[in-house]
């Protein structure tokens, strides 16, 4: 038992972080740093401290205490769950090498479009300015060169794949992906605690998964939200990693979203239906309140 607890408290960090939300930002040059909601860690060894929080501590019990608010003995039996210890016990990936022609680039960040990516983010999609401000401390939301909104849209081991894309300028109605992405292989997702999660909640862009997040929908605990990239009739692939014990479909409440939802349950045979009644998505709900039912 004794020699199990070293070896629990001894394991890399930086495998045990992705699977607690955590993912390395590509615009900090300390490779150290690691961000999630409401927490930026550097990992030096065995050893972390949380610059958010103001301490830090040594092993992967204490970073799984810290990170999930759990008790040791909590800590523990997570580490030694199925979820996380098959994926600790994975060899570790091979380092990475720059990508190949046609392959995904991460977009460089525009500073000075950031302004009106905020605004429009924020006034006009009434999402909260606090959570956008962490996203993009965390490297998950940025403005680009066009000026549109980028998602950092990530794959089960929280490195990022691709972007979505969501015109804020004249094009008000453009949405896309950034060359090089393919949503078989990540989507833009909120962190909602240890990862692999209970569940998953799929949207179809990553404004309704901000706005659903922010509604306070009555998802199981730990539930993550992500962006479909439209009313996709298959799961995204790399969901599997995950084996979420339910599958919650919020498409748009219209036919498009109707459909993707009966594929979706055709193929898969247990997603939850959960639309947006009333009207035609989550951001309209969050902006203009659920549609009042006649008297």
């Amino acid at each position: 038992m004794r020699d199990d607890l070293d070896r629990l408290r001894e394991l890399p960090l930086d495998r045990v972080a992705p699977l607690l939300g955590y993912r390395r930002d590509p615009g900090d040059p300390d490779p150290k740093r690691w961000r999630r909601e409401g927490s930026v860690v550097t990992v030096d060894g065995i050893k972390f401290f949380d610059h958010v929080r103001g301490r830090g501590g040594g092993g992967a019990i204490d970073l799984v205490v810290h990170a999930l608010g759990a008790t040791p003995g909590e800590a523990i039996r997570w580490l030694r769950g199925p979820a996380a210890s098959a994926r600790l016990d994975e060899p570790p990936p091979p380092p990475k090498r720059k990508p190949a022609p046609g392959a995904y680039a991460p977009t460089p960040a525009a500073a000075a479009n950031w302004p009106r990516v905020r605004t429009w983010l924020t006034d006009r999609r009434g999402l909260d300015p606090e959570r956008i401000d962490r996203l993009a401390r965390d490297g998950l939301i940025r403005a680009d060169a066009r000026a549109n909104a980028v998602f950092a849209c990530r794959g089960a081991d929280g490195a990022e794949s691709g972007a979505e894309l969501a015109g804020t300028g004249r094009d008000r109605k453009f949405r896309g992906m950034a060359a090089g992405s393919r949503k078989a292989a990540g989507s833009f997702w909120l962190p909602a605690g240890a990862v692999p999660p209970p569940a998953v909640m799929l949207v179809e862009s990553a404004v309704d998964a901000l706005s659903a997040a922010q509604i306070g929908l009555p998802l199981p605990p730990g539930a993550v939200i992500l962006s479909a990239g439209g009313a996709a009739a298959e799961l995204p692939a790399w969901i599997a990693q995950w084996k979420p014990e339910r599958v919650i479909c919020g498409y748009d409440a219209d036919r498009a979203g109707d459909l993707g939802a009966r594929s979706l349950e055709r193929r898969h045979g247990r997603v939850e239906r959960l639309r947006p009644e009333g009207r035609k998505d989550w951001n309209d709900i969050l902006r203009d309140g659920p549609a009042q039912t006649p008297s």
